[in-house]
């Protein structure tokens, strides 16, 4: 799909001067054409309404998560009326707040050196290979991680820093990615008995498995790889009769491109 055609619930939306006007809550579809229903940036629960026409580019830099540089600056956004949920409803806000102050390139930098030392300093987030990017006061997480938790954590600790109003994460946690392998494997009803341990570090994934088992079973759990995103590659090693020695011979898969 085109990204300027295509507006989801989650996607950012930035004025065109450079204000972030917030997150894509719903999408409408009157007959007079695509609302998108907008939660304010730096004003949680707070709305405004911007018709789809006024969008003038589209972009992904980060993930999946599409971002929309609208044709307006955020005044004339705001202009169009501010609202808040009653019973479910949008209702005009009376207090609907001003225009938020320009948001630099010096306050996302300045972000982004805040956040990489805290990140160090948790327990389930440091030495862990996590990148940060922080755009429009909007901080994109990426790169990889132990666990799920400290996937969570990382979002927590970049959400509590001054000039960050919403965190993105595209961090792959090794946990998820043991899940993801184990479900794909228990589909190979003919492989998965010789199965004895699945385990992911930092992308790349290994599965060990009994001697005896056949090449073509093999050759199958390894092309798991292509199949699982954020996946690398995966190392097949064959145990030998002996349960305390490794066989020498693995098999291994890269994913390509």
């Amino acid at each position: 799909m085109d990204v300027t055609e295509g507006f989801q619930p989650g996607d950012i939306l930035i004025a065109s001067d450079s204000r972030p006007v917030g997150i894509i809550e719903h999408v409408l579809h009157p007959t007079s054409g695509i609302l998108l229903v907008i939660e304010r940036a730096w004003a949680q629960r707070q709305y405004v309404v911007a018709s789809a026409t006024m969008v003038y580019s589209s972009e992904q830099p980060f993930g999946t998560t599409s971002w929309h540089t609208l044709s307006v600056p955020l005044a004339t956004v705001i202009s169009r009326g501010v609202y808040r949920r009653v019973m479910g409803r949008l209702v005009p806000d009376p207090h609907r707040g001003d225009v938020p102050r320009p948001h630099s390139p010096a306050n996302d930098t300045a972000a982004a050196s805040a956040i990489l030392p805290l990140l160090a300093s948790q327990p389930l987030t440091a030495a862990q290979p996590v990148t940060c990017t922080v755009r429009h006061g909007v901080a994109c997480l990426g790169g990889r991680i132990s666990t799920d938790a400290g996937s969570l954590e990382a979002s927590h600790v970049a959400r509590s820093v001054t000039d960050v109003w919403h965190v993105l994460v595209t961090v792959v946690s090794d946990e998820a990615l043991v899940s993801h392998l184990r479900r794909a494997i228990r589909t190979d009803t003919e492989s998965v008995p010789h199965v004895l341990t699945v385990s992911v570090r930092h992308g790349q994934g290994l599965i060990e498995v009994n001697s005896g088992t056949p090449s073509d079973a093999i050759s199958r759990l390894a092309n798991w790889t292509s199949d699982i995103e954020g996946l690398d590659s995966i190392e097949v090693r064959v145990a030998s009769n002996n349960p305390e020695v490794i066989a020498s011979t693995n098999y291994c898969q890269h994913k390509s491109g």
